[in-house]
């Protein structure tokens, strides 16, 4: 009888909020788990969380040779497009992201470096994760970004201008008026102080679950998960700025300055298009997780509401 997969709650949650195609595809996976050990000769063991757009898990060749398979939701459900990430893993080829062994388009289906833990794991406290995840950017921030042909701050733009207000309204106006105009007025700020010479290969998403010990190098650490765009570095530290939120809990607007403060000292990125970035990543996650992780988009939003009127 054919082994029955174990697939992480979260990913479950976002694919059934996600309607039929969702659904459909988590039907199919133990077929689709199956066509993939027979094409790269490989065996899939125990699933791996912490993710909630793919299904990942372990997996060994008839060599004993260690990797993580990797498995995308459709388009229509995750975020994240495909063919972008694995030319950011292409482009980098192992210098801060995870190496890239084999992919099928199709089926959306990647073949991966095994790393460690994620860094949320290690017990680092949060002002030494900053660290270590400003440090690992940086690695990738460095890589020429020959692929002009991945998104650039033009698709960012229109993504956030075309989702913000929206979901705003379709999930029920979650956090004021204000609160969406301040969005607005930053995505704009942006746009006017746009340096396309100075734009890298920014992950997108790197925040603590999507860094992972290095286990070939020590203390090192890498990333995983890469949109795989062109864009100015300060969109990479405002994720920084709306994770650990337990730290924002008494005192949002004073820590949210200082953790910004943080982030530019060791980047020397501008500290205001930080906070810009921060807030609108705030914004717009808390409004994602809205209908998946209802208290997690409450406390984004929360403090949202608190910097609305820190320009």
């Amino acid at each position: 009888m054919r082994q029955k997969r174990e697939i992480p709650p979260l990913v479950i949650s976002r694919a059934t909020a996600a309607g039929q195609a969702g659904i459909e595809w988590l039907a199919k996976l133990d077929d689709l788990i199956l066509g993939m050990e027979n094409k790269w000769a490989i065996t899939v063991g125990q699933s791996l969380f912490g993710g909630s757009t793919a299904f990942v898990a372990n997996a060994t060749d008839k060599q004993g040779n260690k990797y993580v398979i990797k498995l995308e939701m459709p388009d229509s459900v995750g975020q994240v497009d495909f063919s972008n990430a694995i030319k950011a893993l292409e482009l980098v080829n192992g210098n801060g992201y995870v190496k890239l062994f084999a992919y099928d388009r199709e089926k959306k289906a990647s073949l991966l470096e095994r790393l460690g833990k994620p860094l949320k794991e290690t017990g680092h406290s949060i002002s030494k994760q900053i660290e270590i995840i400003c440090s690992t950017l940086e690695k990738t921030w460095s890589v020429p970004p020959y692929h002009t042909s991945l998104p650039n701050g033009k698709e960012v733009f229109s993504w956030f201008t075309d989702f913000i207000e929206p979901t705003w309204e379709t999930t029920g106006r979650p956090c004021s008026s204000r609160t969406i105009e301040q969005v607005y007025f930053f995505l704009q700020a942006r746009q006017a102080n746009e340096e396309p010479e100075s734009h890298v290969l920014i992950h997108g998403d790197a925040h603590n679950g999507n860094v992972l010990q290095d286990l070939s190098e020590g203390n090192q650490y890498k990333l995983i998960d890469p949109d795989g765009t062109i864009y100015e570095k300060a969109y990479d530290l405002g994720v920084l700025m709306r994770e650990w939120t337990e730290e924002y809990q008494y005192q949002p607007v004073i820590v949210g300055r200082e953790r910004c403060e943080q982030l530019s000292f060791l980047t020397g990125v501008d500290k205001q298009a930080i906070w810009e970035w921060g807030f609108i990543q705030c914004v717009s996650t808390g409004l994602l997780l809205t209908s998946i992780d209802s208290k997690s988009a409450k406390e984004l939003l929360t403090v949202a509401e608190a910097w609305a009127d820190r320009k």
